[in-house]
């Protein structure tokens, strides 16, 4: 299916060929109908008879009067193709100029010209028409278009027009895959959102909601959220061109209910869209954007102009805050800030039109390239925008891609893999196929689902090794720092990086910068080395130790210094000097090792092991001789059996290990 818009200035016969296309009257209100005029939006739809290959066609009739050109934009915003209706006694008029320019700024992409009202135009005149129009679509998609003069009083022109328009849905339905990769198209990438452009109410149903599916499918029995504000139900009923369906897809018109949603929820100008995708906790009402002026733009943009952004049906007032300049002139892009006064529900990579309160004019478009709940200080703003600034290049879908993953990394750094980009206009397949190519260009780096901007993450890994690197100089008698400790390290300009702290110390290892071991970190060819107080009060503790080697202080009476006791006590156990009996005794390498071989020779001579053989052997008291067995029951080395021990089931295996060092 193939949504196309009819665009043109005021009583152009717009509407009338609607008329004469499908038998459908696209005016249905009545004061339409008695003003002879398109106020509102109206729908058709059309197909291709005994043609294999066309879809189906879907027609949007917008009002052509400068009045209602915000309801012109709601119906544009819908649309895969324009069809630009000029009438041949008239030609090209103020809002044919205007309707052109707004489908040109919502990168509509493909369209053809109709010249309509032939049966009033000599047919020299009707030249000079097709002339003119041709020479203001000059230079745009519309420049290669076809011109088809028709009249839909007389019928003239119609099979011409009805072989263009199965042409064109042809080409759509063959280009399928490759709609995937183009901005404007409503293909369904797993992000469904309808635009709400009608609201009402039927007795027996309740709130009914019109729209137009963008980039994404619909079902009845869905769970959905109407964004921004959030209202949660489920799909009641779905109809299409007045009849009942199960589901709709992207590009699709449709008709809604709900259960469990007040008819009051139900605004024009809202959207339709899935639970993760609405979550409220992800509106902001400042737009992070790229704008262009208009041409022709008769005023002069500034910091602080009140302006009026249309997106979808919505219309809502902003200011505008200029980045890098202090105006925007006719014809210029430049990157700004929206500061909107209510929550737009934008995707980076949306676009929309810029317009001026009073007077009532289009100044100008763009897109969307980030959102934040509000302004960002003047500094932070200009940061994040001097990202775009410098990535933004082209308009295509791919460089648009790439250029918002490297910019959304920059701002968070890292993101989720399946997270970023959740609001865009990408599929999750394109994403996936960006980052691989940001990955194979090193520009991206990937960690299980977390991704990193390469050059950023090698900056921190730079400045987080030094800083591990000044720590171990300060402290070279620790055998490691615990993940909590060397977590402090961390250079603060990345504050995000604490919260995947674990991550990136995966990162480090994989790297080689850092080694993991035994739930400490540690550099590479590390050696543990004392010196100063600790090394001092190593030299006095291990001392004290070996003074009386099977009843010294215990570790309370040792730690007398306090943090330098604890440092010093660390060094001797991490280098082996000393062993840790439980947490109130340490004996000497040399003492532990004596008591290990004089309880085997006893062992395997068949001798009976318990305290009060230790205790005599060993010369000292019950205070430390039951410590050194419990140790070794632990160790399974021995097993308690009754007052006794016996050898453990590692009995064999540690005295092995022991001979060997």
């Amino acid at each position: 299916m193939i949504t196309i818009g009819l665009a043109g200035h005021i009583d152009h016969g717009k509407s009338s060929l609607v008329r004469r296309l499908t038998g459908v009257d696209p005016d249905r209100l009545p004061e339409e109908k008695a003003r002879g005029m398109t106020i509102d939006l109206g729908f058709a739809h059309w197909t291709p008879d005994g043609e294999s290959g066309a879809t189906e066609v879907s027609f949007v009739d917008v009002p052509g009067h400068e009045r209602f050109v915000r309801n012109m934009i709601a119906g544009a915003g819908g649309i895969e193709a324009v069809m630009l209706v000029v009438a041949a006694d008239d030609g090209w008029m103020p809002q044919s100029q205007e309707h052109f320019d707004i489908i040109r700024l919502l990168d509509i992409r493909k369209g053809l010209i109709v010249i309509n009202k032939t049966d009033l135009a000599e047919s020299d005149w009707l030249s000079e028409v097709i002339d003119d129009v041709r020479q203001h679509v000059a230079g745009s998609f519309l420049e290669s278009a076809p011109i088809i003069p028709v009249s839909s009083t007389t019928g003239e022109g119609f099979p011409e027009l009805e072989q263009c328009l199965k042409e064109l849905s042809r080409e759509f339905e063959s280009q399928q895959p490759e709609r995937q990769d183009t901005i404007a198209s409503h293909h369904d990438i797993g992000k469904p959102r309808l635009t709400i452009d009608r609201s009402f109410k039927l007795p027996g149903i309740g709130g009914i909601v019109t729209g137009s599916a963008r980039s994404g499918a619909f079902a009845v029995g869905d769970e959905i959220v109407i964004a921004p504000e959030g209202a949660a139900g489920k799909i009641r009923t779905l109809h299409r061109h007045e009849q009942q369906v199960e589901s709709v897809s992207a590009g699709q018109r449709a008709a809604l209910s709900f259960s469990g949603i007040d008819r009051n929820a139900l605004l024009r100008g809202a959207f339709v869209t899935t639970p993760q995708l609405g979550d409220p906790a992800h509106n902001g009402r400042v737009l992070l954007v790229k704008i262009e002026a208009l041409p022709d733009c008769p005023v002069k943009l500034t910091h602080h102009r009140k302006l009026l952004l249309f997106f979808g049906a919505a219309e809502i007032p902003c200011e505008m805050r200029l980045a890098g300049v202090r105006e925007l002139r006719s014809g210029e892009s430049v990157f700004a800030a929206l500061r909107c006064d209510e929550m737009p529900f934008c995707f980076a990579g949306d676009r929309f039109i810029l317009r001026l309160p009073t007077p009532q004019i289009t100044i100008g478009g763009g897109i969307v390239l980030d959102w934040s709940a509000t302004l960002p200080e003047k500094e932070e703003l200009k940061r994040r925008l001097k990202i775009a600034e410098n990535q933004i290049v082209g308009d295509g879908a791919e460089n648009l891609l790439s250029s918002l993953l490297k910019l959304h990394l920059q701002i968070q750094f890292p993101q989720n893999k399946d997270a970023i980009l959740l609001r865009s206009i990408f599929s999750h397949r394109q994403i996936q196929n960006a980052i691989e190519s940001l990955k194979s260009n090193d520009e991206i780096a990937e960690h299980d689902s977390l991704l990193f901007p390469a050059e950023s993450l090698k900056n921190l890994l730079s400045v987080f090794v030094a800083n591990v690197k000044e720590r171990f100089t300060e402290a070279s008698h620790l055998k490691g720092l615990s993940q909590q400790e060397i977590l402090r390290l961390f250079p603060g300009a990345y504050s995000n990086a604490v919260a995947n702290g674990p991550a990136i110390l995966d990162i480090a290892a994989s790297r080689e910068l850092l080694i993991a071991e035994k739930g400490l970190y540690k550099l590479p060819g590390q050696k543990l080395t004392v010196s100063g107080a600790v090394r001092k009060e190593s030299e006095r503790i291990l001392a004290e130790l070996t003074a009386n080697p099977f009843a010294p202080p215990l570790i309370a009476k040792l730690v007398i210094n306090g943090k330098v006791s604890k440092e010093a006590l660390g060094f001797l156990l991490n280098t082996g000097e000393a062993f840790k009996v439980n947490s109130e005794l340490v004996l000497s390498a040399k003492s532990w090792r004596i008591a290990l071989n004089r309880i085997h020779v006893l062992l395997e001579s068949g001798g009976e092991l318990n305290v009060a053989w230790l205790r005599s052997d060993l010369e000292t008291s019950r205070k430390y001789a039951l410590p050194m067995l419990e140790a070794l029951d632990k160790l399974e080395v021995t097993e308690r059996i009754g007052d006794n021990r016996v050898r453990g089931r590692k009995f064999s295996v540690f005295f092995e290990e022991l001979a060997n060092v």
